[in-house]
């Protein structure tokens, strides 16, 4: 909840509050129209992805446990590929618990925004297996928080432990697709809806990194020069996604979890 307090108070260049404007009015359209139809069939952006849903529907059978178990534990699932928790690796464990939250906050307030509803309210055949969520549906609030832990996660870990893929390749990247993705076939999202919470994310995460308990605080001795930051693969001072990063905060404490030990 601090983390929460100091990401609310970030303003963008306008002066105004930074998360609020991660997202603009024509996102949720552009999204949607960047669905193909499966058959190419020409017909309406909405039927192209109700007919994309009806499809996933059938491997519910198979993928109801996972889903089921990643409602309310997105953080366990990457545990999976990482062994940590809050005795062995607290940092790791409070960056990914501040991007679940911060991602909740961030889609519950995007939904409102454009309060897109469920696809069972326009089709009911595709009636979910579960209670569907009573907000609406742009963005996936699961894709949002799945995104936004997976860049956390790609910024801690060593390269020898899976940092190194290209851009969206990581093992965590793709575990976000996955959680992202068994929301369509639950039913309860649409394709854009994934979108859109990668859309999200990817806007959130710099903004995340501006927190100070994250990126941490300038130490300059009283000279004016930091001398705290973080060192890059060439030793030169880290910045991710233009931020410094210093070694009192968060994502570095964390990083440190993860080095060899003597």
């Amino acid at each position: 909840m601090l983390v929460l307090a100091e990401f609310v108070q970030l303003k963008n260049a306008a002066g105004r509050p930074a998360w609020a404007e991660l997202m603009q009015p024509n996102d949720m359209a552009d999204d949607i129209d960047s669905i193909f139809d499966v058959d190419g069939d020409p017909c309406s952006n909405v039927q192209r992805e109700l007919k994309h849903l009806r499809r996933l529907a059938q491997f519910r059978a198979g993928a109801m446990s996972e889903a089921l178990a990643q409602r309310n534990g997105i953080i366990g699932y990457f545990r999976a590929l990482l062994q940590f928790n809050i005795q062995t690796h607290p940092y790791t464990y409070y960056l990914a618990a501040t991007a679940l939250r911060l991602g909740q906050f961030l889609c519950m307030y995007y939904k409102g925004v454009y309060s897109r509803p469920r696809p069972m309210r326009l089709d009911p055949s595709l009636l979910a297996p579960i209670d569907p969520p009573g907000h609406p549906a742009y963005p996936s609030g699961h894709a949002t928080q799945a995104f936004l832990i997976a860049r956390c996660l790609e910024q801690v870990v060593p390269v020898v432990l899976g940092t190194g893929p290209a851009d969206r390749q990581s093992p965590f990247w793709l575990l976000a697709e996955r959680i992202a993705k068994l929301r369509e076939v639950l039913g309860v999202h649409y394709p854009s809806d994934t979108k859109g919470g990668l859309r999200l994310a990817e806007s959130a995460f710099p903004l995340m990194l501006r927190c100070p308990r994250i990126a941490g605080g300038v130490d300059t001795d009283g000279d004016g020069v930091p001398d705290n930051l973080l060192a890059d693969d060439s030793g030169g001072p880290l910045s991710i996604a233009g931020q410094p990063i210093y070694d009192d905060g968060w994502l570095a404490l964390a990083r440190r979890e993860w080095e060899p030990r003597q």
